[in-house]
């Protein structure tokens, strides 16, 4: 049907009919519309008829084209309207469908992975977004094709076989897989010779850069060994160390292990554990996570300041916890009154909670927040009756290793410069060009150093805890915090416990012996220190600590008996006075 076909026979069209020739572009309406093309016979019903079809045809075909949404749906109607008002929208209609119908098919090739599968996709795709992975796919797909014979010997060898692995070598000295061969053989050897000392030595050395346990990492070392076949190390010897110390492994693990059924409850039971520490265990519970403190420290309340050194994991936090829970039962101090207004006061309150002394086994706190240091305040009531204002000042382990960095000339983090600008202002009270940046007060200062015992060699930044003890307390030293107002020194070692001892006489001078042997330089420094200004009558005491009976590293059956002494040393060597003599005190604390 041509152009003149249509205007020799308009009278024999419908409407409808006419409307498809306009659409399809053989005629206009204008030409239909001009009397001398169609004689005069193209009706003016006819005519008022399809200019009402075409005004509604193209947003009908508009909607069959979304309710088909199809690809095929939406080329005809830009076939049927080529400059249509909805062009744009079925254009990006077709985009939309190719991409979602791109992604369907290459999911299907990789599922398939076939040199085939990938060519179809390749001719469907002309422009698809997966092309290039499709053809390297393909590649690969061909390259496997042209695997070689003695790449077929090679993956059919078993790896764990050193004998197949060694023959492989023999007949094979120049293929691409030798190298591969011997690391295998040499994963064998080695294999061999891991044992339960080598395992153990694994774990002892499974420590951060700041100290703290790696509990997941120890898992893992655990669960690697024993799903091994090379390696001769089952359960039995995970038992045997646990036997053999109770803290070798955290409750995590242990937990993981009884999870994933290589440990039971009757088994922990068979090598002694206490049936407290395992329904403890049952229990789940999680250490305490600590505030942190937004306020910096401001002493500004007249009292004994009592400064806690010591590097991460050193035991001091728990060592604190105990000490004022101690303090708080009214065995040594017949009372115990927080300063509300000191900048650790949240902190005061929720530590020793942590220890409390009636419940059976506790749950050790899951340590304080790194980089941040704490000012507690609180007055003691002694026998007699007096007020000792005291603060403790619990400085953020992560301070030692600051030190040392700063000595080594390293470039310090924004968090260890604040940390060392703590420091300066509460001890110091001048930066390093003699400005006054800080509040140090008048107040008598006792400094405790606190060391785990066993934890001398234990490295931290590439160098154990005794060497970056020695550097710090040196740095002290020359920032003149000892010259003045400084009463006592004392190097406090926890976790005493380990020393396998008859009594409490032979366990003091065995740990005495141990400090001089293994904190030689440290302690040293410290002796020097206190005959140079004249404290302690030139000697260092050393104060043994032990929370209790330890087990799984954070579970604890505690004993305040240490804890007790250095709350009476805290009496001992704290100014107190009767109450309404505060001008006394004042006097004491500034003169």
């Amino acid at each position: 049907m041509n152009k003149q076909d249509i205007f020799d026979n308009i009278d024999q069209f419908t409407a409808e009919e006419i409307v498809r020739f306009i659409i399809s572009g053989i005629v206009t309406q204008e030409e239909l519309e001009n009397p001398d093309n169609t004689n005069g016979l193209y009706s003016a019903q006819v005519r008022r008829r399809v200019n009402e079809l075409i005004k509604n045809a193209e947003p009908n075909d508009w909607n069959n084209a979304q309710l088909e949404n199809t690809i095929e749906s939406y080329r005809r109607y830009l076939a049927s309207y080529p400059k249509g008002q909805y062009k744009k929208d079925a254009e990006n209609a077709i985009l939309t469908l190719q991409d979602r119908n791109d992604d369907a098919d290459w999911e299907v090739a990789k599922k398939t992975d076939t040199e085939d599968a990938y060519q179809k996709y390749l001719e469907k795709h002309l422009n698809g977004s997966h092309r290039e992975e499709a053809r390297k796919a393909k590649a690969k797909v061909i390259e496997r094709k042209k695997i070689s014979e003695e790449e077929n010997v090679w993956i059919s060898i078993d790896k764990k076989d050193k004998l197949a692995l060694e023959k492989f070598l023999r007949d094979n000295p120049k293929s691409e897989f030798c190298k591969e061969a011997r690391k295998f053989i040499s994963d064998i050897d080695r294999n061999v010779s891991y044992d339960v000392e080598a395992l153990l030595e694994d774990i002892n050395n499974a420590f951060t850069s700041t100290s703290t346990i790696k509990h997941q990492a120890i898992y893992e070392i655990i669960r690697k060994a024993i799903d091994n076949d090379a390696i001769n190390i089952d359960i039995e010897d995970i038992l045997n160390l646990l036997e053999d110390d109770k803290n070798l492994l955290g409750s995590f693990v242990i937990k993981k292990l009884i999870e994933d059924g290589d440990l039971t409850t009757e088994d922990l039971l068979d090598i002694g554990i206490s049936p407290d520490y395992i329904r403890h265990l049952a229990r789940n519970q999680e250490g305490r996570e600590f505030p942190m403190s937004e306020r910096p420290i401001n002493i500004e309340r007249e009292s004994t300041e009592i400064y806690f050194w010591g590097i991460p994991s050193s035991g001091k936090t728990c060592a604190i916890g105990l000490i004022l829970s101690t303090a708080q039962n009214g065995g040594i101090a017949r009372s115990m009154t927080l300063d509300t207004n000191c900048q650790g006061y949240e902190y005061l309150n929720l530590l020793p909670q942590n220890f409390d002394l009636t419940k059976s086994v506790i749950t050790l706190p899951g340590g304080t927040p790194p980089k941040y240091s704490y000012e507690m305040g609180f007055d003691l009531e002694d026998g007699g009756r007096k007020i000792h204002p005291i603060t403790f000042i619990d400085f953020a382990g992560e301070m030692i290793r600051t030190i040392y960095r700063y000595h080594a000339g390293c470039k310090l983090q924004p968090g260890e410069i604040e940390m060392l600008q703590v420091f300066t202002k509460v001890l110091c009270g001048r930066d390093e060009n003699g400005n006054v940046i800080g509040n140090r007060t008048n107040n008598r200062k006792i400094h405790f150093f606190v060391v785990e015992y066993g934890a001398e060699s234990r490295e931290y930044d590439g160098l154990p805890q005794r060497n970056l003890l020695a550097s710090a307390v040196s740095y002290i030293d020359r920032k003149g915090v000892f010259k003045t107002q400084t009463d006592a020194i004392y190097l406090m070692v926890t976790k005493v416990d380990k020393i396998q001892a008859r009594n409490e006489d032979e366990r003091i001078t065995k740990l005495s012996d141990y400090v001089k042997t293994q904190y030689s330089m440290f302690y040293g420094t410290l002796e020097r220190i206190c005959r140079e200004y004249r404290i302690n009558g030139g000697e260092v005491p050393v104060i043994p600590f032990s929370l209790g009976d330890l087990c799984f590293q954070n579970m604890c059956k505690l004993d305040s008996r240490y804890a007790a002494k250095i709350v009476e040393i805290v009496l001992n060597r704290s100014k107190g006075f009767q109450s309404g003599k505060k001008g006394l005190l004042t006097k004491f604390f500034r003169g």
